[in-house]
């Protein structure tokens, strides 16, 4: 078993923001497919337009709140790991 004592903040940073965007971004398609469904049904063209938006805010929202929240747990992480002792993990 091997202890993970630091994790590089930029590089944690970046794979959440990333992770965050992803997640984000299929929520935003499937309120975009709830607003197509409600168009096609006879809704207005801002029910499209909404879902379309949410996608896009999503997406973007994501990767600057995933960037920030990333950082922020590496730094907390590799405080308290410098205190208790990191993760052990097993690495092959």
């Amino acid at each position: 078993m091997k202890t993970l004592k630091k994790i590089g903040v930029a590089s944690c940073a970046k794979f959440y923001a990333v992770m965050l965007a992803v997640m984000y971004g299929f929520g935003g398609v499937i309120v975009t497919i709830v607003g197509l469904s409600v168009f096609v049904t006879g809704g207005g063209y801002y029910v499209l337009g909404g879902g379309i938006g949410i996608l896009v805010i999503g997406v973007l929202a994501g990767l600057v709140i995933g960037y920030f929240a990333g950082g922020l747990c590496a730094l907390i992480y590799n405080a308290i790991a410098g205190k208790i002792g990191g993760i052990q993990v097993e690495l092959e």
